[in-house]
């Protein structure tokens, strides 16, 4: 018994030894295929190589994952260059070139402020590398962008909100027939616009139609013929493909339907037959 204890920790020994050795021949595999600008084959040796690691590894481990963060990142796999840099810097808070990759990586997902925050650590621990500082002033005209555009759509937004719900509430019709509804759906139609500055607009026409007599104004205000009226009403889901829109818009228009049959489903009332005969509309093969 105690002899087979005294050679037990020997075999376990050279198996982890031999694993290591492994793992090292992968990412030196893995290293000479970047070099050559297989960044796939690259992948699968840190991958493999890993898979031969334990946690005790620490160093090796946070360079596999920094190595392969680079791979992914000349995959434009920017998600994963983010997570293997993210599970490298778990290691080594001060890597460096991790730091830097993940800046990268976060700055090609459109996540400025993270992707500013490494890359200032990162300047920070080698203040002379002029990559880093490179990024470092393009992230700051991205961030002050950033923040010029998301001004501007809260001044948008307020404009808007100012424009319909200012006044008594017995100005809503005067503003739904006047010129708030007709400014708001351009807003919402125009494909120039930023996608939530539509989507806020046509939510605010939705706001303001909420009452039968309102929707019904909103309605007759397109054209004097019923079924025309409905097919533009119908064609506000079409301005843009993005389902955040299309669902806004088809509250307009179910608030339409239901004010066209006297219905109101938060009250309980089911559609009155008499008033849904007198208001029917055709199919819109056409519209």
């Amino acid at each position: 018994m105690w002899r087979l204890k005294a050679v037990w920790p020997a075999k376990y020994m050279d198996r982890m030894v031999a694993h290591m050795e492994s793992a090292e021949s992968l990412k030196d595999a893995g290293n000479d295929a970047v070099k050559r600008g297989e960044y796939a084959e690259a992948n699968e040796y840190y991958t493999e190589a890993l898979q031969l690691t334990s946690e005790s590894d620490k160093a090796l481990r946070a360079i596999l994952y920094r190595n392969r963060s680079l791979s992914r990142l000349k995959q434009e796999d920017f998600e994963g260059a983010e997570s293997d840099a993210t599970k490298a810097l778990e290691y080594d808070g001060a890597d460096v070139k991790a730091l830097y990759r993940r800046a990268l990586a976060r700055e090609h997902l459109d996540n400025v402020a993270a992707a500013f925050k490494d890359a200032k650590e990162a300047l920070r621990l080698s203040p002379k590398d002029k990559a880093i500082s490179e990024m470092l002033q393009r992230l700051v005209i991205a961030n002050n962008e950033k923040v010029k555009k998301a001004t501007s759509m809260d001044n948008k937004v307020n404009d808007m909100s100012r424009l319909a719900f200012e006044g008594s509430a017995k100005d809503k019709e005067q503003k739904v027939q006047g010129k708030s509804v007709p400014v708001l759906l351009a807003v919402a139609e125009d494909n120039n616009e930023p996608l939530e500055i539509s989507v806020c607009a046509i939510r605010i026409v939705d706001e303001l139609i909420k009452n039968h007599g309102r929707a019904l104004l909103f309605l007759s205000m397109h054209d004097n013929d019923g079924l025309r009226s409905v097919r533009r009403v119908c064609r506000l889901m079409c301005a843009r493909d993005a389902k955040e829109y299309v669902d806004a818009a088809g509250l307009i228009l179910q608030r339409i339907f239901n004010a066209l049959a006297k219905m109101d489903r938060s009250k309980e009332i089911k559609p009155d037959p008499e008033v849904a005969e007198g208001k029917a509309v055709h199919p819109l093969s056409d519209f």
